[in-house]
């Protein structure tokens, strides 16, 4: 097995088992950390600019580089491109879950379970990818 492939892999189950601890949290612990979040990033003076800046920076490379490693591992273009995709939606989610918590200190139960189905989709991806590279 390729290191590409090892790494991608890894990566694969690392970005499935994140998604899966997303997927698990109660709105109520949302709710709390997203007014702990706020209040931090206030104390730091953060402007909501330079913490959107950083986090979609920070996701972003995170997010290229898993799509990098998975184009290197030879998947099929298909697989790829789908996993580009919702990379760019769950960068657009994050950000938007950002804005709503610098904003207004904290998140709608809509936006929760947005959150929620981009957590179960984000997982199943890393599984998916997962088994391509096993099988």
């Amino acid at each position: 097995m390729d290191i590409v492939v090892k790494l991608t892999l890894v990566a694969a189950i690392i970005y499935m088992g994140y998604n899966a601890s997303q997927m698990v949290s109660v709105y109520k612990t949302i709710c709390d950390k997203a007014e702990e979040f706020k209040k931090m990033a206030f104390e730091s003076d953060s402007s909501i600019g330079d913490v959107r800046r950083s986090n979609f920076i920070l996701s972003f490379l995170l997010s290229a580089g898993f799509v990098v490693l998975t184009y290197f591992s030879q998947l099929a273009l298909w697989v790829v491109v789908a996993l580009a995709a919702k990379c760019i939606w769950t960068l657009f989610c994050s950000d938007a879950l950002l804005q709503r918590i610098m904003k207004k200190g904290s998140v709608t139960y809509k936006f929760y379970i947005l959150i929620k189905a981009d957590s179960i989709v984000n997982m199943f991806f890393g599984l998916a990818i997962a088994l391509f590279l096993i099988l």
